[in-house]
C-alpha cells in the first residue's frame, strides 16, 4: 500500500500548479468602467479571495460584454479552490446561487475569467436564445 500511495500522491502533485501565476488584482473593464475585481493572493501556496462583479453584466449575440451595470456587488469570497499549471478554478457564492470559475492566465499580465456553466445554464441560454457569455478579459493590476 505505500507504493500506491507515492504513486498517488506524486500524480496529485504533477497537477498542482505554484499560485504565483494567479496572484495579483485583477480586473475587467467596459468602456473604462470596471465591471469585474477579483483579487487572489497566496499563502503558504493556498490560494484565496474575493471576487467582486457588477449587478448586470450584457452581453450581444456573439457573448461579447456589451454593457454592465456601473453597480458592484460586495467583495464575496472564493472558496473551493483548485489551481493546475493551466488554470485555477473557484467558486463563488451569489444569495442563494453557488457560481463556478476559471481563470486562465494569458500572456502580458492579461487573463481570462470564464463562468462555467452548467448544463442546466446553457439550456435556458439556448431556449432564450442566448449566446454563452464569453470569457471576461482581465488585466493584472498588481500582483
Amino acid at each position: 500500500m505505500p507504493h500506491a500511495l507515492a504513486i498517488a500522491l506524486a500524480i496529485l502533485a504533477s497537477t498542482q500548479a505554484d499560485p504565483q501565476p494567479y496572484v495579483g488584482h485583477w480586473i475587467g473593464e467596459f468602456q473604462g468602467q470596471v465591471f469585474v475585481q477579483l483579487d487572489l493572493a497566496a499563502d503558504d501556496g493556498v490560494l484565496s479571495g474575493r471576487l467582486r462583479i457588477a449587478h448586470e453584466v450584457h452581453t450581444d449575440a456573439r457573448g461579447e460584454v456589451d454593457g454592465a451595470s456601473r453597480s458592484m456587488s460586495e467583495p464575496r469570497p472564493v472558496f473551493d479552490v483548485k489551481a493546475t499549471t493551466t488554470s485555477v478554478t473557484f467558486s463563488v457564492k451569489d444569495e442563494d446561487d453557488t457560481d463556478r470559475f476559471e481563470l486562465r492566465v494569458t500572456a502580458g499580465g492579461e487573463a481570462d475569467l470564464a463562468l462555467i456553466l452548467s448544463q442546466e445554464m446553457r439550456d435556458e441560454l439556448a431556449a432564450d436564445h442566448q449566446a454563452e457569455p464569453r470569457p471576461f478579459k482581465l488585466k493584472r493590476k498588481s500582483s
